[in-house]
């Protein structure tokens, strides 16, 4: 179904970058609003497939993201991704602060889903890129 007056936004970004959490921030106003806006958010963690979202704050974010995209719907997810920021608005992002706020927020269990070596939320980002598919 085309609605009429409704605009698309796609967004694009590591969500460790300043630049990113503006954008990530700006469609959660979008959505807190009620505007005409469809909002599509592509989370790119850098480091390749070889990365630990032990490690890594990018790879943690969009693992924790995804989680609960997956149990909560995206709405959700976004308004978790934006406390997050707002909590840890002074200093680096790192990796612990990502596990420390899914420990406390959904417990032990959790945390060791989404960070286990085989864990769902990793698949779509181990996935090699489309150039190298394609050769």
């Amino acid at each position: 179904m085309i609605k009429k007056n409704t605009y698309h936004v796609v967004m694009c970004g590591d969500p460790v970058q300043p630049e990113s959490i503006r954008f990530i921030k700006a469609a959660n106003n979008f959505i807190l609003k009620s505007l005409a806006v469809r909002v599509g958010l592509l989370l790119v963690a850098g480091g390749g497939p070889e990365v630990d979202a032990k490690k890594h704050a990018g790879a943690a974010l969009v693992r924790t993201f995804k989680y609960i995209e997956k149990k909560n719907g995206g709405r959700a997810a976004l308004r978790w991704l934006v406390a997050f920021y707002d909590e840890h608005v002074d200093g680096p992002l790192t990796a612990s602060l990502v596990m420390e706020d899914v420990e406390s927020d959904f417990g032990e269990a959790v945390l060791q889903q989404i960070f286990a070596e085989d864990a769902e939320e990793d698949s779509l980002r181990r996935v090699r890129p489309l150039t190298s598919v394609f050769l």
